[in-house]
């Protein structure tokens, strides 16, 4: 009798050995074999865990209109969107429980084109096959269960299609232990933000348009985006996670999209979740197609300017924020190089100085004391420095790192990083080369050695960039 018990556990034992041989080979080399060609969220899980404070959900609108960054210098909230093409409300459920596995943000923005019949122009497969490339566990076999069946068996594992990689494999280091089970890793600082330079001067310009003098006729939101936006409510009641939602300002805005949006404004109401309608307030705050963003994306000048007004809108909304300096050092980095790129396109005088308030790069400030200069620019100038601007004299100020590292009433040079500025009455020059100065007022903006955006301020009548009418470049 103990001989058979012994065989029968030697026999189980050493099933369970091949079986969990088996599986454990299989699931590294599922780790090995796969489509490297698309994105699998890595950039997300690379996080320190519990450290995001604001989760952007949404699709590529969110992804092209929020600077993380920009949002950090603003509230000193940390931010990443998990955002995906066109991405369908029931794939951002899943894509929030995927968030959750691995951060506890205390605020959930989200981004509302997909409950609008527009996004139906964009709606493909794709929707669902890059998402879940960027999930695990069942929140990826629940996406891709959306996937017509005849689709999904091509992506329910990667290694059984990718297999067959070994033969034109060239890293072998790949197979190592030390790179398969490697806690994913990265240096990007982009934190989900897709960057869209913008295309100016304008060839033409408009405002989306708006149904004024139309109350929306009541419509139901399709079963599927409701059942959804319900399930995201309910999670995130069940986690402590304020909502917000946001539209950001889209051209081919038909009345038909009009409606089933104020559905998602009724929604939103009936639960006392805030929102923000860009497309209702496009005209207000002066956001123009093909200045601040393309018929559907915005431009980084028109993403900053969605961040600023989100920051101050969405602060006033609890958090659990606590500070890590790895993150502070990233977040503020990006703010900076992102700032020089911002300044490259956007030329209304109140929005440069708003956006300077809040970096930490280098900036030299060249100011030709005027007569009754504008009084908001001046304000403005004041807040930049920490102090009262004296308007009534020359100016010449460097600041570093947010700080006036020295000012003057008189020209003066300097060197930083390598690289040398040097006032003079009219110009600014950077390694002996003119930065092209104009006018009573000059910002030189720099970081990390980039060569500086200067921006030219006319102070006293029609205040705005120097050899532009609005964002029209004006000729030579």
């Amino acid at each position: 009798m103990w001989k058979e018990f012994k065989a029968f556990l030697q026999a189980a034992v050493k099933t369970c050995l091949i079986v969990g041989l088996f599986f454990g080979s299989f699931e590294y080399l599922n780790k090995v074999f796969y489509n490297r060609e698309v994105y699998h969220g890595h950039l997300y899980r690379s996080l320190p865990e519990n450290s995001i404070d604001v989760l952007v959900l949404g699709s590529s609108h969110a992804q092209y209109s929020f600077i993380p960054a920009f949002f950090y210098q603003e509230t000193g909230l940390y931010s990443f969107i998990l955002g995906s093409a066109c991405q369908p409300m029931e794939v951002t459920y899943e894509m929030l429980k995927e968030a959750l596995k691995t951060q506890s943000p205390s605020i959930l923005i989200l981004e509302a084109y997909t409950t609008i019949p527009l996004h139906e122009n964009c709606l493909g497969n794709s929707c669902y096959v890059l998402a879940e490339y960027q999930m695990t566990g069942q929140e990826k076999y629940n996406t891709i269960n959306y996937l017509p069946e005849d689709v999904r068996k091509d992506y329910l594992n990667d290694f059984l299609n990718y297999h067959n990689d070994w033969k034109t494999m060239t890293d072998f280091e790949l197979l190592l232990p030390k790179n398969v089970l490697a806690k994913p890793t990265s240096e990007n600082n982009d934190f989900g933000y897709v960057y869209q330079s913008a295309k100016l001067p304008a060839p033409n310009w408009w405002y989306p348009f708006r149904y004024d003098d139309n109350e929306p006729e009541p419509v139901e939101l399709k079963p599927q985006d409701l059942d959804s936006l319900n399930k995201i409510y309910a999670l995130c009641q069940e986690n402590g996670i304020s909502m917000y939602l946001y539209k950001t300002a889209i051209d081919n805005y038909t009345e038909e999209n009009y409606q089933y949006l104020h559905a998602t404004w009724r929604w939103a109401e009936e639960r006392g979740i805030p929102y923000t309608d860009f497309c209702d307030e496009a005209r207000a705050i002066d956001y123009a197609m093909w200045i601040q963003g393309e018929s559907g994306h915005a431009y980084v000048n028109g993403a900053g300017l969605v961040t600023h007004i989100l920051a101050q809108r969405v602060s006033e909304l609890p958090s659990r924020h606590i500070a890590n300096p790895e993150l502070d050092v990233r977040y503020t980095a990006s703010g900076n190089g992102y700032t020089v790129d911002y300044l490259r396109y956007e030329f209304n005088p109140t929005r440069v100085l708003d956006r300077l308030s809040f970096t930490s790069g280098i900036l030299t400030i060249r100011y030709n004391a005027e007569r009754n200069p504008d009084e908001n620019v001046i304000e403005k100038l004041s807040a930049i420095i920490g102090k009262e601007f004296d308007s009534s004299q020359d100016q010449y100020i460097y600041m570093n790192n947010g700080k006036i590292v020295k000012e003057s009433n008189e020209p003066f040079f300097f060197e930083v990083d390598g690289n040398t500025y040097e006032f003079t009455e009219t110009d600014i020059l950077y390694n002996d080369e003119s930065t092209g100065n104009l006018g009573s007022l000059s910002l030189c903006y720099s970081y990390n050695g980039v060569f500086p955006v200067v921006h030219n301020i006319r102070l006293n009548g029609y205040v705005w960039e120097i050899g532009y009418d609005y964002y029209t470049k004006l000729e030579d």
